[in-house]
Parts: structure tokens; sequence; C-alpha cells
């Protein structure tokens, strides 16, 4: 039995109610999602709908008042083999890490935050070589991993520095970033503990996984309408959030689609983060930098190539494009590299 927190946070949420016609929406919408990870993960297919064949056991114990919490139960059957050995929360964590991946705002605030640091430890005038060299290579690279960066924000959350406010970086918006990054190292946590499993489901099922999962978003955020200000699927104990749904990026969810076909596209590859298997890109075809992303299948045995291919000035990626309603590329999901 894998337990979970159903959290509803801020607006109406937080006396304890919600209005019933979007919490029965989200609720419908939230058990199709668990399900279909859920069966998933003991299967290795990915259901078309929810039927007796697929029905998995959720119970729910009744909400506590504050912000509105429910505890949620997923039965795991005694001594059934899973397809994925794996925790739910783990599959759950790698899932919303491909749908939801670090905003682009956020990384750019990042690489500010880097460039002010710097300034600040070249006035002092006995700086650390390590730590300059750093965020040098940040501000390079344009990208950091979530212990960097959260680092950087947190030393800045209280900090004086009028450079800050100029970059439109005030504490509501730090402390944004925080909550952002600190649940991104969560879920980065979690799917570290079960990393041999989750490498063994192939790229192409885990984008069908998410294809199929996208539609049920905007259904589970029926209450950040009126209700409330942001839905969270947490670990049972409440302190790591795995799923985070906010009119944000549930928008921008709804607004991306994975092409069915890999295409092949000239690149230069600018950064790479193995721990989080991401980076960045640029091309002529592209108007600024592009994200990718690595499936964890693949993310051993395309590490030498990515590595290779940074100290190139341009390479073939044969990927599928996460393309917006415009039918332009937001990001990239890497396959192999020609």
């Amino acid at each position: 039995m894998e337990r979970f927190n159903l959290r509803f946070d801020g607006g109406l949420a937080s006396t304890g109610r919600l209005h019933y016609y979007e919490y029965t929406r989200s609720q419908y919408a939230t058990a199709r999602f668990l399900t279909t990870i859920e069966h998933f993960r003991r299967t290795g297919e990915v259901a078309q709908k929810v039927s007796s064949r697929t029905y998995v056991d959720i119970l729910v114990e009744a909400p506590e008042r504050g912000s509105f919490v429910e505890s949620l139960q997923v039965a795991v059957a005694e001594g059934v083999a899973t397809a994925v050995s794996a925790q739910l929360q783990s599959l759950i964590s790698l899932v919303w890490d491909t749908l939801v991946p670090r905003r682009k705002k956020t990384d750019s605030d990042i690489v500010e935050l880097a460039r002010i640091r710097l300034a600040e430890e070249q006035a002092r005038g006995q700086a650390n070589a390590a730590q300059m060299d750093a965020l040098k290579q940040i501000i390079l690279d344009q990208n950091a991993t979530t212990r960097q960066a959260l680092d950087l924000v947190r030393a800045s959350i209280g900090s004086s520095n009028l450079a800050l406010g100029r970059a439109d970086l005030t504490q509501r918006r730090l402390g944004e970033m925080q909550s952002e990054l600190t649940d991104e190292q969560s879920r980065t946590e979690a799917i570290s503990k079960d990393r041999t499993a989750l490498e063994r489901i192939p790229g192409e099922k885990l984008a069908r996984l998410t294809s199929r999962l996208r539609p049920m978003i905007p259904e589970m955020a029926k209450p950040l309408s009126k209700s409330a200000d942001s839905i969270g699927i947490e670990a049972s104990d409440g302190e790591h959030r795995l799923v985070v749904l906010t009119r944000e990026n549930v928008q921008e969810i709804a607004e991306k689609d994975l092409e069915e076909t890999p295409t092949e596209i000239v690149v230069r590859v600018k950064s790479y983060d193995r721990d989080r298997g991401v980076g960045k890109v640029s091309s002529e075809t592209f108007d600024r930098q592009l994200n990718f992303s690595v499936a964890p299948s693949n993310q051993d045995r395309l590490l030498f190539k990515i590595l290779d291919a940074m100290t190139r000035d341009q390479v073939t990626f044969l990927c599928r494009r996460f393309v917006d309603r415009s039918g332009f590329p937001t990001s990239l999901l890497l396959e192999d590299i020609v």
C-alpha cells in the first residue's frame, strides 16, 4: 500500500471548502491519472481507458480542514510481479518531470542570480576560485543543476543587494523559485531511488504514457478556476511534492504536444546536466535556445555521445519535438545522436 496526500491550497480551499462541481471533476481525472500510471507500473502497457481490466483500488480518507487535504491509499496486490519494479511515487515523479520541466523563466532568473553572485564575489576581492569558476560556468551554459540553483536562491533570500530589485527578483519571486526547485529536488531524489528500474522503461513507452496522461491534467486542475491556487500530490510524509498543478504550468501542458515521429535536427549542444538528464541546444532552425531531455532508459547509452557532442560545432539530433499550438518547438526529447 502506497499512501499519498492530495492537497488543495489557497483561495476557498484554505477554509476547508471547494466548489463541488470543480472538486468532483478533478477527483475523477486524478483517479484516472493515478490508475493509468499504476496500471503501467504493473503491466508495462499504456491503458487507453479505465475499465475493469485496468481498475486499481484507490481508497480515500475524509479531508482535513485548513488547506483541503485528502489521504489516498493505492492498493498493491500481494505476490503480483510488476513490469516496472519501482515505487509508484518514483514513476509519478518521472512522469511529472517529463510533462513539466523547469520553467524557462526560472532558468533565466537563475542565470541572473549567478551574475549577481559573481559580481558580489569579485567585489570582495578574496573570492573562492572554485566557486567563481562554477558561477562563470552557469552563466556560460545558461544552465544550473538543481542543487546549484537552490543554493543561489537560498543565498539571495533576505539579501539587500539592490541588483536583485533591478532584475525584478523580488523576495516573493525568490520564494516561488525556492518552492519550484525544492519540488524538483524531491522528484529527483524519488527518481534516483529507483533509477535502475526506471531506466528499463523504453523511451517510446514513456512518451506514449505521458501523451496519454496529458489530456487529464486540465480536468485535474478544475479547482484552480474558483477554489484553489495550487493542487499537489504529495508523498505521505507531506513534505515531498511529486506533482504540483498551478494555472501557469497547466496552461503550458495544455498548449504542448509531443510529436509521434522523430525528426533529425542539426544543433549545437550548449550544456547537459547528467543528474537530471536535461540540457540546452541552439540551432539555426530555432529563434532561441531550447531545452532537451533524455529518457532514463537512454541516459547511460547516450551520455558519452552527448559529452562528445559538446566539444563539436554541431551534431545531428534524432529527437521528438514538443510543439505549441502554433506548431513551434518548445523543447526536445532526444532519442539518439546521429
